[in-house]
């Protein structure tokens, strides 16, 4: 018996060891980016930014840099890191990078960059069905929990199980589709966790895109409302996910004049901003897909025909500031 027990010990710790091993050598056969950063991509205590500029080893071709701007570190639902989202401008393409094949640097290549200095983007979970403005507050939630924007402690609470999650979306689902009514959901749910939620005005197309642009500087996710066409537009750009060897679904629901062939409404977070050459673009999280996308800011000139409406969230009793518009980024 002492012989047997002595026999699946070390066949239990052969088997540990192998899987060591082979995890380590999986680590060591991943392809490695190595992504550089200056102090002008810094900003709200991250040293990485979102909208900010980075330059990357291609993964494709070790020696050949890529500049992109970066969108995000995505974190998956219960808080751990997941890709690397960048938009790659020369390739008119977005790129999600596993976090565990990036080395991050900065600029001197003196010191290495932690990932939790890397400004946070929710990976979406996928919406069932037309169920996009529940998923969207749950986002807007999420992004504030990764902010650290406490509210009065229950969006903690809230995720810091899984059957708590459930539960939230669950309520939320509730609080929106028992009266279709989408601001009836989000004073609910900012009451219930000491959230101020603030509509952003629509006295003017100009003076909309600027309190949007002051809003996001600051890291505050606005829930974006508009009417969407009967079929989905194709992005300019495509999309690629390292970790599936495969490219993403470039369909996207983008603003519709909602006096001809309008098929309803759509909601998403606004995450961000950045300048590229002379456009303007704006980061979206979009729960019909897990990774961000990004919208011309030019998508809110139809404010008024496209019925657009948003909400910024922020931490109850304080009061935003401004800040300057967004950082041109490289041409």
């Amino acid at each position: 018996m002492k012989g047997s027990h002595s026999k699946k010990f070390l066949i239990s710790i052969f088997i540990l060891f192998s899987a060591f091993i082979c995890e380590q050598k999986c680590y060591a056969d991943s392809p490695r980016c190595t992504v550089i950063i200056s102090k002008a991509a810094a900003g709200l205590n991250y040293d990485l930014m979102l909208g900010r500029e980075i330059e990357f080893s291609s993964l494709e071709n070790s020696v050949q840099k890529n500049k992109g701007i970066f969108l995000g570190l995505l974190r998956r639902i219960d808080g751990t890191y997941d890709d690397l989202a960048v938009f790659v401008p020369t390739e008119q393409r977005i790129v999600l990078i596993p976090s565990s094949w990036v080395d991050i640097r900065t600029a001197d290549l003196n010191f290495g960059v932690n990932l939790a200095n890397l400004f946070p983007v929710p990976r979406s979970v996928n919406q069932q069905g037309g169920t996009c403005a529940a998923y969207a507050i749950f986002n807007a939630f999420r992004q504030l929990r990764y902010r650290d924007i406490k509210g009065n402690g229950m969006i903690e609470q809230h995720f810091a199980t899984e059957e708590s999650r459930h539960r939230f979306l669950t309520q939320v689902h509730y609080d929106y589709y028992s009266d279709s009514n989408w601001k009836d959901a989000v004073a609910n749910t900012t009451r219930e966790t000491g959230i101020a939620f603030y509509d952003i005005s629509t006295n003017s197309v100009s003076g909309f895109q600027t309190e949007l642009r002051k809003y996001l500087a600051q890291g505050l996710p606005v829930l974006v409302r508009f009417d969407v066409a009967k079929t989905m537009a194709q992005t300019p750009y495509t999309l690629f996910e390292y970790s599936k060897n495969a490219a993403t679904d470039r369909r996207l629901w983008l603003p519709t004049d909602s006096s001809g062939s309008s098929n309803g409404g759509h909601q998403v977070v606004a995450l961000g901003t950045f300048v590229h050459g002379v456009n303007e673009y704006v980061i979206i999280l979009d729960s019909n897909w897990q990774a961000p996308r990004i919208w011309d800011m030019r998508e809110f000139e139809k404010l008024y025909s496209a019925g657009i409406r948003a909400n910024v969230l922020w931490q109850n009793g304080e009061q935003p500031t401004a800040p300057p518009i967004p950082m041109p980024t490289f041409q």
